[in-house]
């Protein structure tokens, strides 16, 4: 169940987007924190592309243990990845497990979460918008600050757990190599990443 919940939560947050140009800005480097349930979670994302390239490490520490779960997701296509077996497999897209984006909500979705414009604010010296959303019936509630389409902190309830994430290092437009993007040549595909 806790497992469940973080992949839901990162998805929720950062997750790779089918939608032409999901940030705006080129490209950038975030290293976030999220704490959800006495659990700390690292979250490093590398976007190119305004966002239809993305590399996302996730690592978790639950007591003792941490594990490491990497996502690329390179124009519509998005894969999981074990370095330590060369091993990747065909993730199913974010739509597909109930991803949400509050910065891309519709007018029907904005109106199901009670979505609120509360203003902008200042954090990490970005002027962010924030939102909340509130919805009673998807046990969801949050405040979000955003910047150019981007999650930079966040303090909700996701399914009634509290979860907070917060930006430590926000680099924009990075050069990066396009290799970071792509499965290396060494990698076998497999049904599936345990």
């Amino acid at each position: 169940m806790k497992k469940f919940l973080i992949i839901l939560i990162v998805l929720t947050l950062f997750s790779f987007s089918t939608t032409d140009n999901k940030f705006q800005m080129k490209s950038g480097n975030l290293k976030q924190a999220v704490n959800m349930m006495g659990t700390g979670i690292e979250i490093n994302t590398l976007f190119d592309e305004f966002g239809n390239k993305q590399k996302i490490k996730i690592t978790s520490k639950i007591n003792t243990i941490i594990k490491s779960t990497e996502f690329i997701a390179n124009n519509g296509k998005y894969y999981q990845l074990d370095r330590q077996k060369k091993t990747y497999a065909i993730s199913t897209s974010p739509e597909q497990k109930g991803y949400i984006d509050v910065t891309k909500f519709s007018e029907t979705e904005k109106l199901s979460y009670n979505y609120k414009d509360i203003g902008e604010e200042i954090y990490l010296q970005r002027d962010c918008k924030k939102v909340s959303i509130n919805s009673i019936e998807k046990k969801t509630s949050g405040t979000y600050w955003i910047y150019k389409n981007i999650v930079l902190k966040m303090d909700s309830k996701i399914m009634n757990f509290p979860v907070k994430l917060e930006t430590k290092e926000f680099i924009e437009l990075p050069l990066l190599n396009k290799s970071e993007f792509e499965i290396p040549n060494d990698f076998k595909l497999v049904n599936e990443i345990k």
